[in-house]
Order: structure tokens, then sequence, then C-alpha cells
């Protein structure tokens, strides 16, 4: 996972094409959500997504499907 930062400073990865938002940490791992968990990627919350990941060192893991495309672009 590509560790990145917001504008605001909070933590960012990039996995998979898809951008996460830094949900906890506990020991060496981390765990992500897809930034479109409160609202869809179509802004709508009744379509926000539940993916998730989790890392631990240099490996990271998807452990949760997304329900939109990935951003090639991000």
């Amino acid at each position: 996972m590509e560790a990145l930062r917001s504008e605001k400073g909070k933590h960012l990865g990039h996995l998979d094409d898809f951008l996460y938002w830094k949900h906890s940490s506990r020991g060496i791992n981390s765990y992500w959500r897809c930034i479109f968990y409160e609202s869809g990627a179509d802004g709508e919350t009744s379509s926000k997504c539940r993916g998730r990941a989790v890392s631990s060192g240099t490996e990271a893991t998807m452990t949760q499907k997304h329900n939109h495309f990935g951003d090639r672009a991000a």
C-alpha cells in the first residue's frame, strides 16, 4: 500500500487503484476504509462503499470488496 497524506494531513492509502482512509491501528496492523465509506462514489449515502483493507508492515490486502470501480488516475 502506498502511503499518502491528504491536504489536511490525514493518512491515506492507495492500493489496487482504490483510495482508503486510515481507520485504526493495532500493533503493526493498520486498518483502512474506502474513502467512499461515508457517502458513495455518487455522493449518496445509500450507496456507501464497504471496501476495506489491512496493512502489516509492507504487506497490504483488500479484505472487503468495493461497490464501485477503481480510479486509475489516483
